[in-house]
């Protein structure tokens, strides 16, 4: 027999000094002389390996494992060349052997650990790393990536510990101090982050090392963060210097210059950006950004031009549903025009005529949102549009408006000027000069600029009596829409003849402490419960309800049997109103001074209450909610009042984007109540910077007509009320809380509620027992006074829907869902809809069709069939929007997959989910990084369409089982 040990011996001797061809030739050399030799085999394996012949080094090691087939290394090193070769599925199966076969090995489990975390399959992942982390707990690498597995599913504390273990394993692990300053970054404790990268610059041996440019970096961001600018500067210019291909800090002291103001060097970092990366939609959006500082329009075009070529989606589905706009009112007229800038732009039409329709496109999202209400980013609009076209009178009286909108009127008269030094004796300039010359009391000016619009008129024959018919004639009206609802005949409302309403004295926060301040002969009030109700509870008529106040008598449609209380001091807890006392310029200066909030978009808001929800990062782009079982959110209260000649103004309808805006409840004695009056942006939840003086109420010039009903008048209207969400979860549960009040229905007269044009409003309000002839529409009398209000309050806090409502709706509506057989998943569209569609849903319902789902129109489907529909389904992929309102009729362990744009996350039907059992995921769509083009097509992340990646559709399919077929499709 012949020996091998002195060629295999040599063999290692080969691989010990690296000369992997003389190990590759003897290991050969032995195997044609001993074939079935496992040793040489593996020995052969690994020598290839070393050179880079992977498919060869894993035939040599297959070739081991047959002659031995429990051999853990050998799975181990078959394991790492699959990784090497992204053939990760078999590569982790080879680890698994290895981890079975030797489960006391720390490197196996880590490796599969490494290798599971590629493949998101998360859990096992983290289950991989713990045993090697109990198993060698000084292993720093495994602390280290189990601290970014943490960190990739918002588990951030946990992150931290993570990190922080690998450090203390091994002081040098510059990624480590690293991913733990950025972890601490997330969570806004500065000083621990710049601590933490200081410590490991500070790491003795390696202060010149490439790899310290990202700590630099990432201490640039700390201290730009903390308002440092210079030493930020400093810092991204190190990290540039250590690391010259960094791209990060290029793209940081780029935006830096710009917030600087310096816009040439800042182009300059983008660049050099561009040279080491030209595919990346953000620097060229940031480069354009720049260049149209300077008013380099020309050269903005060519980068926004490339922007839009590396992704095409957005912007092609934009001007392709633009063309089917009428242009009827400014907002459609901003879109058209946005699409023709964008269509300009690819189709690379010269400069002048681009500019054409940028201009026009800022000038009608300028009016859009200054109609709307906002002043302060109308205003933004009308300065660009100026710096294309500085001779545009127009746009100086838009932007004095602006101006005058926010009580800026020293700007707003040196504006009108500007305006006027283009074309002197502009009367509606003059017009505007004198409106707010008066306001600032500088009467004799004012009073020259109106007599010289009353020559004017004289010299041109204009003039129909006296000076008030000169009116402001408003730019590019919008007329009001005409609705279809007429009131009914029996209807006596009648505009009162006397002096306009007095001026509001104060706020009161909370109704109860007007009640109790207040001697109103024949007000209620009474405390419903709501939130915490058992879903059967109903009024009885003999149940005690604490927390009524009752002045005078009965006779207002309450039962004689309740309980109430007679208030003979005001106690202690009754608190006085806010004055409003210049609350406009108070609100203002204020703003300026605290941070300010977007209300029910702030997105520092929403992210406080989308932390509550614990959602997981499951890889991909899909997240999991795993709420805990009570959110901290206190609920206000829920109530019923009444007021004798009370006051409401709800602002109307005007167009499908101008929705209902603002709600104001006024005393006979002239007090706004602010927790039954609303008004956009409003705020969340939570929120520390509400101020109830903001209310849009005093900021109008005049009110509408007041009109007088001489009668008992419920008021229902919501905010967006003609909105299918805010119908169902704002406007029918103050019918709900009328019932549980006690209140005699019949008694009330009128039931004031934005108008039902719609089928689902109209169905609704019948099954729920409303008369056809006894509903006024608030948008026809937006301003009334009444014989007596009969006020619900709102049941919960806005787009946050309380335990209460979810009870009621299913209480009354899910008995009467039909005896029909439904698919059990269902796609929900928003084709039909004017914003926040889909962009490529044809793709999305074909994958989907794949696994059974059905693609459903809700807006073909009544109430009645919604509510069955959901009832029936197990799974529902949606996009986020008004058909998930339907799930509040769903079975508990229902699945739901909820698509969103990465800008527009919301806990809106989170929180159904989390109250009803249900298994919510949700999938962010991909990002559109060309700011400047974003912001022109949607003025809000409210509208932002979203473009699903197929891969994260796929992702939450498996990852749900949904990738299974079901058992039930569609039954006609």
């Amino acid at each position: 027999m012949i020996k091998v040990e002195p060629s295999y011996q040599q063999v290692k001797a080969y691989l010990a000094n690296k000369q992997w061809g003389q190990a590759v030739a003897s290991c050969r050399q032995a195997l044609r002389r001993q074939p079935d030799s496992e040793e040489f085999n593996v020995l052969l394996g690994f020598a290839l390996a070393a050179q880079e012949k992977r498919r060869e080094a894993i035939y040599a090691y297959s070739k081991a494992l047959q002659l031995q087939p429990e051999q853990a290394q050998t799975h181990a090193c078959l394991g790492e060349l699959y990784s090497q070769l992204q053939e990760l599925t078999t590569a982790a199966w080879h680890y698994q052997q290895a981890v079975w076969l030797q489960p006391d090995q720390a490197e196996y489990h880590y490796n599969l650990g490494i290798t599971r975390h590629k493949l998101w399959e998360w859990d096992a992942a983290k289950e991989s790393y713990q045993q090697a982390i109990a198993l060698n707990p000084k292993d720093a690498k495994a602390h280290y990536h189990l601290g970014v597995l943490y960190g990739q599913r918002g588990q951030l504390e946990e992150a931290s510990n993570s990190y922080r273990q690998a450090i203390t394993n091994q002081p040098d692990y510059l990624s480590a101090y690293n991913n733990l300053g950025c972890v601490l970054f997330e969570l806004k404790q500065f000083e621990a982050a710049k601590a933490v990268y200081q410590q490991g610059i500070d790491q003795q041996g390696i202060d010149h090392n490439p790899k310290c440019g990202t700590l630099y970096n990432n201490l640039g961001k700390v201290l730009q963060a903390q308002g440092k600018a210079g030493q930020a500067l400093v810092a991204y210019s190190s990290a540039i210097e250590l690391n010259p291909e960094l791209k990060s800090a290029y793209l940081n002291l780029g935006r830096l210059w710009q917030q600087k103001g310096n816009y040439p060097i800042a182009v300059q970092y983008f660049e050099r950006l561009l040279r080491l990366d030209p595919e990346q939609i953000l620097t060229y959006s940031e480069c354009a950004n720049a260049l149209m500082a300077q008013g380099k329009l020309a050269l903005a075009f060519d980068y926004l031009r490339k922007a839009i070529a590396l992704q095409p989606a957005f912007v092609e589905a934009y001007c392709q549903r633009a063309k089917s706009l009428p242009g009827q009112d400014i907002l459609e007229r901003s879109q058209i025009y946005c699409s023709g800038f964008l269509e300009a732009l690819r189709n690379k039409e010269d400069t002048f005529q681009v500019c054409l329709y940028l201009w026009q496109t800022y000038l009608y999202l300028g009016d859009t949102l200054f109609e709307y209400g906002a002043a302060k980013q109308a205003e933004k609009y009308y300065q660009k549009a100026l710096q294309i076209q500085p001779d545009q009178v127009e746009l100086y009286i838009r932007l004095g408006d602006c101006l005058a909108e926010q009580q800026r009127l020293d700007a707003a008269v040196m504006t009108y000027h500007m305006g006027l030094a283009l074309q002197p004796a502009h009367p509606q300039i003059y017009l505007r000069l004198g409106q707010v010359l008066s306001k600032q009391k500088r009467f004799q000016q004012a009073l020259e600029y109106y007599q010289s619009l009353w020559h004017q008129h004289l010299e041109e024959g204009k003039v129909s009596g006296n000076l008030g018919s000169l009116g402001v004639l408003p730019i590019d009206n919008v007329p009001r829409n005409n609705y279809s609802a007429k009131p009914p005949d029996n209807y006596s409302a009648k505009p009162l003849t006397s002096q306009p309403p007095h001026p509001i004295k104060g706020i009161y926060e909370a109704t109860r402490d007007w009640y109790i301040n207040t001697e109103c002969h024949g007000c209620y009030y009474i405390e419903v419960p709501w939130s915490t109700i058992d879903k059967d509870w109903q009024y009885t008529g003999s149940r005690e309800i604490e927390g009524s106040v009752n002045h005078g008598s009965q006779g207002n449609g309450f039962p004689n049997d309740i309980n109430t209380m007679s208030m003979v001091a005001p106690p202690v807890s009754a608190l006085a109103p806010i004055s409003v006392e210049g609350s406009k310029s108070q609100s203002q200066s204020q703003s300026q001074s605290q941070p300010q909030c977007g209300g029910v978009t702030c997105n520092r808001c929403m992210r406080r209450l989308c932390n509550q929800f614990q959602s997981i990062h499951l890889g991909k782009r899909v997240y999991q909610c795993q709420p805990p079982q009570t959110l901290s959110v206190d609920s206000p209260t829920v109530f019923v009042a009444t007021i004798p000649q009370g006051r409401a103004w709800i602002a109307p309808q005007s167009s499908y984007w101008k929705i209902c805006h603002s709600i104001a409840i006024i005393t006979p004695d002239d007090y706004l109540l602010s927790d039954l009056s609303r008004n956009y942006p409003w705020y969340l939840p939570g929120c520390e910077h509400y101020d109830p003086r903001n209310h849009r109420i005093f900021s109008l010039d005049q009110m509408p007509p007041l009109e007088y009903i001489d009668g008992t008048v419920a008021v229902l209207s919501g905010l967006s009320g003609h909105g299918y969400y805010h119908w169902m979860f704002d406007v029918l549960p103050r019918i709900e809380i009328l019932r549980r009040s006690g209140i005699d229905f019949p008694k009330i007269d009128w039931f004031l509620i934005n108008t039902p044009q719609q089928p689902f409003q109209q169905e609704t309000l019948n099954y729920l027992g409303i008369p056809a002839n006894k509903i006024i529409s608030s948008d026809r009398y937006p301003h009334i006074q009444a014989q007596e209000l009969v006020l619900p309050s709102f049941p919960g806090h806005f787009d946050w829907v309380p335990q209460g409502t979810i009870n009621f709706l299913r209480q009354r509506f899910l008995p009467q869902t039909l005896e029909l057989r439904y698919p059990e998943r269902i796609y929900i569209s928003r084709a039909q809809a004017r914003h926040r569609q889909v962009i490529n849903e044809t793709e999305v319902k074909e994958l989907l069709s794949q696994f059974g789902f059905i693609t459903i129109a809700l807006e073909s489907l009544s109430v009645k069939e919604q509510v069955a529909l959901f009832a029936s389904v197990k799974a529902i992929v949606a996009p986020h929007g008004a058909g998930l309102t339907n799930t509040v009729f769903c079975r508990p362990g229902t699945q739901i997959i909820e698509l969103v744009s990465p800008s527009y996350v919301r806990t809106d039907y989170w929180m159904i989910s989390q109250q009803l059992g249900l298994k919510h995921y949700y999938v962010k769509g991909e990002n559109f990084d060309c700011q400047p083009i974003r912001k022109l097509m949607y003025t809000s992340s409210l509208t932002e369409d979203i473009l699903v990646n197929l891969d994260s559709l796929y992702s939450v399919m498996k990852i749900t089982g949904l990738n299974q077929l079901c058992s039930r499709v569609h039954n006609q």
